[in-house]
C-alpha cells in the first residue's frame, strides 16, 4: 500500500477515534454532572412534558432554576466534547507523526549517511531493509545498487590484474622461446647452419619452438577467461567409466612413443554419471595425464587411471611411479607459474596447466588434490559429484 495512501487512512481512523471517544467522554460527564447536581429528576419532567403535549395532557413547566441546570449540563458536555476531541485527536496524531517518523524519516536519514559513504568510495557496509512501505524498497533497491557497484569494483580490479598477469607472463615467458627461434632463424640466414641436414634440424628446431609459443598464448589466454568466468560450460551427464576409457584412448599413442605404460582401472561397483562439460573436462585429463608421463620413467613408467566412489562422489585418480615432488611443494602446485617444483620444470609448459585444471574442476563443483612423496610416485585425484 503506497505511504499516501496508508497516511490518508491513519488520520481518518485518528478523526473516528478521536469522536468516539468524545461522544464516551459526554456521556460518562452528563451522566455524572446529573447524578451530582440532582438533575434525573428534571430531565424526567422534560420528557413528561414532551408526551403530555403529544398526549394532549396537562403540562407543568419545571422551573427556571431546573432549566438553568439542564441547559448548563448542555454547555458543559458541549465544551467537553470540544475539549476531548481536540486532545484524543492531538494525541493520535502524535502517535502516528512518530509512527510515520521512524518509518519514514530515521530511515531516510539513515539512507542519506549510507548514500554519502558510498559516493566516498565505501561500500563495506550493508544496507538494511527498514521503513514504511517505499522506503523499505528504496533501502532494498540502494542495497542492491551497492552490491553491484562492490561487484563491478572487484571485477575491474580482476580486469586489471589479469591484464598485469597477460602483459607480465607474455614479456616473461614467451622471450625464451622468440629468442630461440630469433636465434636459429639468423643462424641459418649467417650460414651457420651450412648443410642441408643441419638447415633442416635448425627450421624444425624453430617450428617446435613456434608450437610451444602457441601453446602457451592459448594457455595464457584461457586461464584468464577461467579466471574472469567468461567460459560457458555445457554440462552433459556422461558415463564415467565410457569417458575415462575415451580419454586413456586418446592419450595412448603418446605414451606409447614415451615408453610408459598407461592403464585404467575399475574400481566402481557399479556404473555411475557424472555431468560435466566433456569437451573442457578433457583439457583437465590431458594436462594431469602429460604431467604424470613426462615425470615418470621410461623404464617400467606407468600410469593408471583409477575409478573409485565414495557415498556422494566420484573420484578419478590418476597415479604414477615417478620420483614423485617434495612435499613442501604440494600446497603450491595450483598456483600459476609456480616453477620450483617438478611438474613446471619442464621448459615446454606454460607453468599454467595443473592451475586451468583446478580452474575448470572448480567450475563443475568439483575438487582436485594432489598426494606425493619423494621416490614413491604421485597421485592426482579428481571428485565429482554423482549424477
Amino acid at each position: 500500500m503506497r505511504l499516501t495512501v496508508r497516511f490518508f487512512i491513519w488520520n481518518a481512523a485518528t478523526v473516528l477515534i478521536s469522536l468516539v471517544v468524545s461522544a464516551l467522554t459526554v456521556v460518562i460527564f452528563a451522566a455524572v454532572y446529573a447524578r451530582s447536581r440532582g438533575l434525573q429528576l428534571v430531565l424526567d419532567e422534560v420528557a413528561k412534558i414532551r408526551i403530555n403535549q403529544d398526549g394532549g395532557g396537562d403540562v407543568s413547566m419545571p422551573s427556571s432554576q431546573e432549566i438553568d441546570a439542564v441547559l448548563d449540563l448542555y454547555v458543559g458536555a458541549v465544551i467537553v466534547a470540544i475539549c476531548c476531541f481536540i486532545a484524543s485527536f492531538l494525541l493520535l496524531n502524535l502517535w502516528v507523526s512518530r509512527r510515520f517518523s521512524r518509518g519514514i524519516i530515521k530511515p531516510m536519514l539513515r539512507l542519506k549517511e549510507v548514500a554519502a559513504r558510498i559516493s566516498e568510495g565505501d561500500l563495506t557496509g550493508g544496507i538494511a531493509e527498514e521503513g514504511e512501505g517505499e522506503v523499505k524498497a528504496l533501502c532494498r533497491s540502494l542495497e542492491q545498487m551497492r552490491i553491484k557497484l562492490k561487484e563491478s569494483i572487484y571485477m575491474q580490479e580482476r580486469y586489471d590484474e589479469n591484464r598485469k598477469f597477460l602483459l607480465s607472463s607474455i614479456s616473461h615467458d614467451l622471450k625464451t622461446p622468440v629468442t630461440a627461434i630469433r636465434g636459429y632463424i639468423e643462424g641459418i640466414l649467417d650460414g651457420v647452419a651450412a648443410t642441408p641436414e643441419k638447415t633442416a634440424h635448425y627450421l624444425e628446431t624453430a617450428r617446435t619452438k613456434a608450437i610451444q609459443v602457441n601453446n602457451m598464448i592459448d594457455d595464457l589466454l584461457l586461464y584468464a577467461r577461467l579466471d574472469m568466468d567468461q567460459l560457458p560450460y555445457y554440462y552433459e551427464e556422461t558415463d564415467l567409466v565410457s569417458y575415462a576409457t575415451d580419454c586413456v584412448d586418446d592419450h595412448r599413442y603418446a605414451f606409447d612413443r614415451a615408453g610408459v605404460q598407461l592403464q585404467l582401472i575399475d574400481s566402481l561397483e557399479a556404473p555411475i554419471t557424472v555431468r560435466i562439460d566433456r569437451e573442457r573436462f578433457k583439457r583437465v585429463m590431458q594436462n594431469i595425464l602429460d604431467n604424470a608421463r613426462k615425470h615418470t620413467p621410461e623404464a617400467g613408467g606407468r600410469v593408471d587411471l583409477i575409478l573409485r566412489e565414495t557415498r556422494t562422489s566420484a573420484i578419478m585418480e590418476v597415479r604414477d611411479n615417478g620420483d614423485g615432488i617434495p612435499e613442501e611443494h604440494l600446497p603450491h602446485l595450483f598456483e600459476r607459474f609456480y616453477r620450483a617444483d617438478l611438474s613446471r620444470s619442464n621448459p615446454e609448459g606454460s607453468g599454467l596447466g595443473l592451475a586451468i585444471a583446478r580452474q575448470i574442476v572448480e567450475g563443475h563443483e568439483g575438487r582436485i588434490w594432489v598426494s606425493s612423496k619423494n621416490g614413491e610416485g604421485t597421485r592426482v585425484m579428481i571428485s565429482l559429484k554423482k549424477g
